[in-house]
């Protein structure tokens, strides 16, 4: 492994209980409410799909510190988390009330207005929240300047900040939905996406055969797993089923894929060493992994990564076999949520995936699954690099 790698964490199930009896520990020994917030923080990206028990500790953090904004704000982004906007909004306003310029909860008050619809209301608190601290809230910010048409506005606010505090992964997504609605439609030559957008099947780097068999092995370990859950919280699946990898698969196949990814993400290094986007590179490399089940009629919503650098799926079955026309089950990259780009209609990259065919993009470009046609079910597992 090149020493730039940080090795997959195979343990992550076990860390997440580690550090949950620590939480509570922290509880009974009178830790500040600030350090259990970190370490509550510390749980969620373990494993983020299980919201339910992030609620369960961050309500727990409630109780233990109700005086305190930063358990106030940790408890209403659990909320939002598992998909309780409602209690979410009431946890942010008993934080408010407790501090009414706390930055976190102010973002987050705007970040649930726009997702309720209320656009104005929205502009309005980020707005406040930008002259706190504009480096926390000029994404949400920008999103709400964008959703009323104010696209100069946000271009300038957005670019300033970027200059100061530096380019993410978020930041970038942000300004090619203002690059596109500015253009009418069109941000950058096509051509320029897909140079940074990589397509290997891994039937040409190993043995087929031993590739089929392994597809198959995964295949029959994820198909009705237990630990799969059904539209997960804080995912872009419908009608399907996800988890992470460490909750899924034994490390005799956890570490054939990585190997695959790794070498994958070596020759995307190699081949675009000169690029811009290699400057952002993180100087250590650190891998996130989850599988995707979907059904049919199974899809996922338009997304970026914001947690990632560079992503990319492995298909282990693509659940249909593709026709000339047919599309149901592929991938489109480049196209936003409509709610964020209205009636404008970008040109995309859409591939067909095949089992065995790894892809690998920015962790910023807009993607989402054409809902599933096959029968059988799709099966994926995604990766983020950061």
């Amino acid at each position: 492994m090149p020493e730039n790698w940080i090795a997959y964490d195979i343990h992550r199930e076990n860390k997440r209980a580690a550090l949950t009896a620590i939480f509570f520990t922290g509880l009974e020994k009178k830790i500040a409410p600030l350090a259990l917030c970190h370490l509550l923080g510390d749980i969620t990206l373990l494993d983020a799909h299980d919201t339910e028990n992030i609620v369960r500790l961050a309500y727990a953090l409630v109780e233990y510190a109700p005086d305190q904004t930063c358990s106030w704000s940790a408890y209403a982004q659990s909320l939002r988390l598992n998909d309780q906007m409602d209690d979410a909004k009431k946890a942010v306003d008993k934080g408010l009330d407790i501090d009414p310029d706390c930055i976190g909860l102010l973002t987050l008050l705007g970040k649930l207005s726009l997702e309720s619809g209320d656009v104005a209301k929205a502009e309005h608190v980020l707005r406040r929240a930008f002259d706190i601290d504009p480096q926390y809230s000029v994404l949400p910010l920008c999103e709400a300047l964008i959703k009323a048409g104010s696209l100069d506005e946000a271009e300038k606010r957005l670019s300033d900040t970027v200059r100061q505090s530096g380019r993410t992964t978020s930041s970038e997504a942000t300004s090619y939905i203002i690059n596109l609605l500015k253009g009418g439609g069109k941000a950058q030559k096509i051509s320029e996406y897909g140079k940074l957008l990589q397509q290997s099947q891994q039937s040409e780097h190993y043995d087929p055969d031993e590739i089929a068999r392994f597809n198959q092995e995964l295949s029959d370990c994820l198909n009705g797993h237990p630990a799969l859950l059904f539209e997960p919280s804080n995912t872009a699946t419908a009608q399907g089923r996800q988890a992470a990898i460490h909750n899924l698969l034994p490390p005799r196949l956890i570490d054939p894929i990585i190997t695959m990814l790794q070498a994958e993400a070596e020759r995307f290094f190699e081949r675009n060493r000169q690029h811009e986007f290699m400057n952002f590179r993180p100087e250590k490399l650190n891998i996130t992994s989850w599988a995707v089940v979907l059904e049919k009629g199974g899809y996922q919503h338009p997304h970026i990564h914001p947690g990632g650098w560079l992503s990319g799926v492995y298909y282990v079955d693509v659940g249909r076999e593709y026709d000339e026309d047919g599309n149901g089950g592929a991938i489109e990259f480049l196209k936003p949520p409509e709610s964020l780009i209205g009636d404008v209609n970008p040109e995309t990259i859409v591939i067909k995936p095949q089992n065995g065919l790894m892809l690998l993009f920015p962790s910023h470009f807009y993607h989402h699954t054409i809902p599933h046609t096959g029968e059988k079910e799709r099966i994926s597992i995604s990766f983020d690099i950061n």
